[in-house]
């Protein structure tokens, strides 16, 4: 794990250097290094990326901090499902501080803001807003 610190280590790097597989790296990466969940901030974004996963779900919905542009966490799926079982590890009091939400327009993420932030606001992303009325 302390190979794997590095920025610019992959897992393949690490592979070599204990002279096995990449697949097995990921395997202890995988039950070892869980990173803890960023508190919410006040204004996030919410986007999804296609990524190849073996689990069932294609996309990842990925939660950015507005103000940094860092990543506060990573939901396994962008479903009501996938939100409803992330939403119940985080207390309503946290829950609440989120004032804004900078979503694209699909519909789920309409859901989410107002089942788990319903008091804040919703914009959508103006590249979402563009690409749709061009």
């Amino acid at each position: 794990m302390n190979k794997l610190k590095e920025p610019t280590t992959t897992f393949s790097l690490v592979a070599r250097f204990f002279n096995t597989s990449p697949t097995k790296v990921v395997e202890i990466f995988d039950k070892y290094g869980q990173m803890r969940r960023q508190p919410l901030p006040k204004i996030i974004c919410i986007d999804e990326k296609h990524w190849r996963h073996k689990g069932q779900n294609r996309y990842m919905c990925v939660i950015l901090n507005f103000k940094t542009m860092e990543i506060v966490d990573i939901i396994d799926g962008r479903t009501k499902k996938a939100w409803s079982s992330y939403t119940q590890i985080i207390d309503k009091k946290e829950l609440a501080k989120v004032k804004y939400i900078s979503i694209d327009m699909y519909e789920t993420y309409r859901f989410v803001r107002n089942q788990y932030f319903p008091g804040s606001v919703l914009l959508c992303d103006s590249f979402h807003v563009i690409k749709k009325y061009q």
